[in-house]
């Protein structure tokens, strides 16, 4: 799995019309809050190999935030590289 854009998943919950993402880097500083409208999403920066993040969720109804789900961390890593076939060959 890719770690450097994940996708992060959550269980919904009732009443929510909407969610917001937020993570964190290793030092506590927020990085960025993503909106999603289901129970999941994807984007945000980019991480750094090997760095160290924490995530937190939490639903909205209309304008009205909930309060932040328990923290999850994670380690970002690349995905491994694509293997080159080298045979058999067409005509060998």
């Amino acid at each position: 799995m890719d770690t450097l854009r994940p996708t992060y998943t959550w269980q919904a919950v009732g009443g929510a019309t909407s969610y917001e993402v937020i993570v964190y880097n290793a030092a506590g500083q927020p990085l960025f809050v993503m909106p999603a409208t289901g129970t999941s999403a994807r984007g945000g920066a980019a991480f750094t190999p090997g760095a160290s993040y924490r995530w937190l969720v939490r639903g909205r109804a209309a304008d009205e935030p909930g309060p932040w789900s328990t923290a999850l961390a994670f380690t970002a890593h690349s995905a491994p590289a694509t293997p080159a076939p080298t045979g058999p060959r067409t005509g060998r």
